[in-house]
């Protein structure tokens, strides 16, 4: 019983510090659509898709959890502006300056494409 609140606690614990570094960051609402409709080698994922957190501040866009490589699409006026490959575990990304106004942001994996409304 001992070990069991030692865990919960340790958990609580790094959850919180976790949080506590999120704070002021101004969280993204994304929401996801499938890409690639084709089962996988053993058939259709019967897993929960993992949204992205993702987290603005100006320019800089914070990722608080391990992810694969994905693209990452700026898009203003039905346009794409900005293209980048973020690499695996990269935990922080810099957009380029002469991006300005209300956009669409897209982070894409190989099946599934995740996207919402970022200002600049």
């Amino acid at each position: 019983m001992k070990k069991l609140l030692f865990l919960l606690f340790c958990f609580a614990l790094f959850h919180g510090k976790v949080m506590a570094s999120e704070e002021g960051l101004l969280s993204l609402n994304i929401k996801v659509e499938k890409i690639d409709e084709s089962p996988g080698m053993f058939g259709h994922s019967k897993t929960v898709v993992h949204t992205p957190r993702v987290y603005q501040d100006g320019y800089k866009l914070t990722f608080s959890r391990f992810h694969p490589e994905f693209v990452i699409d700026i898009i203003k006026n039905d346009e794409l502006v900005f293209s980048s490959v973020i690499p695996v575990g990269m935990t922080e990304f810099e957009l380029p300056s002469y991006i300005d106004g209300e956009c669409i942001i897209q982070i894409k994996n190989e099946r599934f494409c995740f996207w919402g409304y970022i200002s600049l």
